[in-house]
Order: C-alpha cells, then structure tokens, then sequence
C-alpha cells in the first residue's frame, strides 16, 4: 500500500510544479517578410477642441446665433504646445478627422447649386481647430519628414441637416464650397471627405442615400479640381457593411469615387466575418481600409482589437477618438480621448489606453508594410513590418493570464528596443535584444501585455 501512496506523491508534485512554471515549450512566432499586405497610413484622432460652443448654439441653431457666440480657447498655449509634442513625439497621430455639420450652411445660399452665395456659410468653428491646434501639428508631422493626413466627416450635429441639403447636388455644392475655402485660406486641401458619419445612428442617412451622395459630391469635387478622394460609408459597425456596399454598387458611378473604406466598431468589436468583408472590398477597389472610430475600449482589450483590425481587415489606418478633453467617465477609463486634460486646464496626462496603443503607434509609422508573421499559440497575437530601410518591428500581444515564453524566428539582425505595457508598467523600454544572422529573439511575456520589439538601426526612434 505504501508504494501506492508513493506514486500519488510524486504523481502530485510533478503537477504542482508542472502548474507554477510559466509554459513548457516557447511559443514559436515566425517571420515572413516574403507575404506582404497593407501599408500604413496612419494613426488617427477627431480634432474636437475644447472651446467650441455647440451647447449655446444648440439652444438656438440659427445663422444669427452662431455668428455671436464666441469661441473660448480654454487650453493655455503653453500646455496646448505641450499636448501637440506629446501628440506627434510621444503617440505618434499623423492623422486627423476635421468635423463640419449643418452650421457651415444653415440656410439655402440659392435655388441653384452651381453658383455659391459665399456669404452663406461660416467657418468659424473648424477656423479655431485649424488655427490653434491642426497647423501646429501639421507643422511638427512635417518637421519629421512625415506628411499629415486630413480627412472631413459631416458629423456636427448633423440630426439638424435640413432635407434640401441632403440632396446631392446642394451637398456637394456645400462640400466644394467648404474645399475652396480652406484650400483659399490655408493652402490645405483635404485627403478625404466622410459624407455623412454614422449615417441612421441618430444621425440622417441610409445605405441609398450615402451612395447617392459620394456618387455626386465624388464627381462634383474632381470636376472643380481638387484631389480630395470620398471615404465611407463609415458605418457604426461592421456588420451594416454589406447594405451600404451593396448600394454603392447599384448606385452609379458611387464606387468609382472611393478612395478609402471606413467603418466603426460599436455593438460588435470583436466580429471577424464583416472585417473580412471590408478587406475583401478594398481589395476589389483598390482603395485603403481605416477604422475611424472606437472609444470603449479598455487597457489591453483596445490593442486586441486593434489586433483585429490590423490582420483581418488589412485596415492602414486606425482611430480611437478625440485628441483630448477634460476628464470624463469614457477617458479616465481608458476610452474616448488619448489625453485627459484636469478640469481647471492645470495640467493632462496620457490615459491607459494611449499607452497601450503606444506600442504600436510610435513604433509603426507610415510607410511601413505588414509582413506575415505566425504563432503557434492563440493566446499569442504577433503583428509584423518592415520598414522601407528593411528594418522590422514585431508587436505581440499575450491575452493569456499567464507569462508566456517566446521564441521570433526569421527576424532581420538587428538591434531591437524592447518595450512593455501591462498594468504595472507603462512604455516600460526594457534591455535590448541584439539579434544575430540566424538567431531568433527570446522573450518572457507577463501575463496581459503588449511588447514591441522595434530595430532601433543602432538609433533610438526619435520622432521630433
């Protein structure tokens, strides 16, 4: 009997000692730099500056009203120029939405949509973004030698759009008009237009009439010149895509217009099927993938979405949501805005999600190509690039509640940063990892993290 009892002892130690060790055998992630997909464009956010007094205009939505209310620039410049270094040095945005809605025409300039009534519309409110915030930073991009992205949505307070300027040939006589004007002012000349944002989310707008409109405003803004391209259908979620594609489609001369797919995450961030959808349209077209909008997620479960968006919809460009705001229930945990501002415009930080995008934001830049790159676990989630120089970054995620070994095999020699977020350590920059000719990177990941492994090229990657 005693040797029975013997057995069950040794039996239990070993699997005592086999559940406290971390995993038996690395996980095997492996490089392939000969499959290629998207290139990024960039990493986005809505420039919705604190200021803008939509609550006093709401009370009253008249031309009159607006032209007296007065914009209040409540962030000091010396923090603003503070938040704008973070912006472009320490996050990495290069990308940002610009909003217009009804106030820019809220009474018909005339009957006749090719000739403009300039003093119909106002500016005021996208003059304050433009002025205080978006110029800076487009000046910061371009200091390092990268170019902003600027895409318009028709999204500020757009359930008041009165019918006659959902008619195509008045909404793309407001769209032109609103081009020349900031091309006329500030040489700026928008990448992409977003017709209507969200369109049925509380907000006007169907699959019929989004074609409708990108099929006209598209047409009406090439024949005046300009090389903005449309965006869209930017529908709240993933799973609307097929209604609106199918309309773009029967609508003619609708898909002939787009230049970039866009699309939100709400009711379903986690849905595979539709992502694959929208990649499979952007192949077909020939147009780039953005996810343009998601603000609830938190800590790690932002960047296992993003994750999402990265693989299976080849998406080249991504956004949470608003640059900064002061602090409220979405930001301090996590979601809405990267930098949370204290109500007294003392000071702002960078929120938990920021830094876990970090990890992908700073690192990935424009330009660089998604490479396949493999993992024998699933808990382990690895996206790769390589950069024009050849150089790569590697971005895993371990989504397990344990530490997991790793082993990168096929990785280019170099000299990689290595740095952690998880819940204790934010854009933690651990030891480098010297990578050989041949040799693979070895790694422990904690438990809920994301680690980049970024090939410095014997720099460090400094974004000024």
């Amino acid at each position: 009997m005693w040797w029975k009892i013997n057995i069950f002892l040794i039996a239990a130690l070993f699997l005592i000692i086999g559940c406290g060790m971390t995993n038996i055998s690395p996980v095997i992630l492996t490089v392939n730099p000969d499959s290629r997909y998207q290139t990024i464009e960039g990493w986005g956010a809505n420039l919705e500056a604190p200021g803008i007094p939509v609550d006093e205009w709401l009370k009253e939505p008249t031309p009159e009203n607006y032209d007296k209310l007065d914009v209040k620039d409540s962030v000091p410049d010396e923090l603003k120029a503070k938040i704008m270094g973070d912006t472009v040095s320490e996050l990495g945005l290069n990308r940002f939405r610009l909003e217009i809605g009804p106030q820019v025409e809220m009474r018909n300039d005339n009957d006749d949509p090719l000739k403009t009534d300039f003093k119909a519309f106002r500016f005021k409110w996208q003059d304050a973004n433009i002025g205080k915030w978006l110029l800076p930073i487009k000046q910061r991009i371009e200091r390092r030698g990268e170019k902003m992205v600027l895409y318009i949505s028709y999204d500020l307070d757009s359930s008041l759009t009165p019918e006659w300027l959902l008619q195509p040939d008045e909404y793309a006589e407001m769209a032109v008009t609103t081009l020349k004007y900031f091309k006329e002012t500030y040489n700026m000349e928008p990448d992409y237009w977003t017709v209507l944002n969200e369109p049925g989310n509380q907000r006007p707008g169907n699959p019929k009439l989004v074609a409708q409109l990108i099929a006209r405003t598209g047409t009406r803004i090439r024949e005046e010149g300009f090389k903005t391209r449309m965006s869209g259908p930017e529908v709240v979620t993933p799973r609307q895509i097929t209604d609106y594609m199918k309309a773009l489609k029967d609508t003619p001369g609708a898909l002939a217009q787009i230049g970039q797919l866009t699309y939100h995450l709400y009711w379903d961030p986690m849905n595979i099927i539709h992502r694959n959808e929208i990649r499979n349209w952007g192949q077909k077209l020939g147009v780039t993938i953005a996810q343009t909008e998601w603000l609830e997620g938190k800590g790690l479960e932002v960047v296992e979405v993003l994750y999402l968006d990265l693989v299976e919809a080849n998406a080249s460009s991504w956004e949470q949501y608003g640059l900064c705001w002061t602090a409220n229930p979405y930001n301090t945990a996590g979601g809405g805005d990267y930098f949370v501002l204290e109500p007294d415009y003392s000071a702002y930080y960078m929120n938990i999600n920021a830094w876990y995008l970090r990890q992908f934001m700073k690192y990935i830049r424009p330009g660089d190509v998604r490479i396949s790159i493999s993992s024998t676990d699933p808990n382990i989630k690895p996206v790769a690039f390589a950069k024009p120089d050849g150089r790569q970054t590697v971005v895993v995620i371990n989504s397990s509640r344990g530490a997991k070994d790793i082993n990168i095999k096929d990785l280019s020699p170099g000299s990689y940063e290595v740095i952690l977020t998880d819940s204790r350590n934010k854009g933690q920059v651990l030891p480098q990892k010297v990578v050989a000719a041949s040799e693979s990177l070895t790694f422990q990941m904690p438990a809920r993290s994301v680690v980049t492994f970024y090939d410095t090229g014997g720099r460090a990657p400094k974004l000024q």
